[in-house]
């Protein structure tokens, strides 16, 4: 996706003709789907909260995946996102297409072992919860914990053959499923665990992408946003 807006009237117009739709995992959905999605849902946010400059430019590229130039400056955009794999791989499976098929999300929290295909093939298949429950703020300590682990894999990559731009920013989507988020909770979380990386030569802004929130991290401040429909 490239194109250019001068106003917010273009912007709108750019995103209702460009307007992307992302298939259901094991329906052909592809990394494009979910990227071109993301920044389009990701500058929706900005412009709502007015903080876009225009006229701008949307380049499509790679490492990172998009540069956005504002006001005499480029903005390099690095998408990623969080899933357990295994999670990823027991929502294409025909099991879980039938009715009574639960997913059990606490069977895949973040950092536990990969199963074999046989395995995710009985645990979608069964029809009460019997993971383990979160307890006090454990749903909050996991999340950052995802979201910190991908942030130092992403950094590595990033510091071996990256582009650098005035700005560089790392846009996370989130797409684990989880119980009710404490926000303010994992905003402070993630706001102790980031204090010694803005020392590195690392990303500049960090945007994480949960259900209808846009969490932003930057050295001196950290906010949230709600993001439009």
């Amino acid at each position: 996706m490239n194109f250019e807006a001068i106003n917010e009237e273009q912007l709108l117009f750019q995103f209702a003709i460009n307007k992307i739709k992302v298939p259901p995992r094991g329906a052909k959905r592809t990394t494009e789907h979910t990227e071109l999605w993301l920044i389009q849902k990701f500058i929706s946010t900005l412009n709502s909260f007015n903080k876009l400059t225009f006229p701008l430019i949307l380049k499509n590229r790679e490492r990172p995946d998009f540069e956005l130039i504002m006001n005499g400056q480029s903005s390099g955009i690095e998408i990623t996102e969080i899933i357990h794999p295994d999670y990823a791989k027991a929502m294409t499976l025909p099991e879980v297409q039938g009715n009574a098929a639960l997913v059990d999300a606490s069977l895949f929290k973040w950092g536990t072992p990969k199963k074999s295909l046989a395995k995710l093939r009985e645990m979608v298949s069964r029809t009460e919860l019997t993971g383990t429950p979160w307890m006090g703020n454990a749903v909050e300590k996991e999340f950052v914990k995802s979201v910190i682990d991908t942030i130092n894999s992403k950094h590595k990559k990033y510091t071996n053959g990256y582009k650098t731009f005035d700005n560089n920013c790392l846009l996370i989507y989130h797409n684990q499923s989880s119980p009710f988020i404490d926000y303010n909770n994992v905003i402070n979380l993630i706001h102790e665990s980031l204090n010694n990386y803005w020392d590195s030569t690392g990303f500049d802004r960090i945007y994480i992408h949960k259900n209808n929130k846009l969490l932003g991290f930057i050295k001196s401040n950290n906010f949230v946003y709600n993001i439009p429909s």
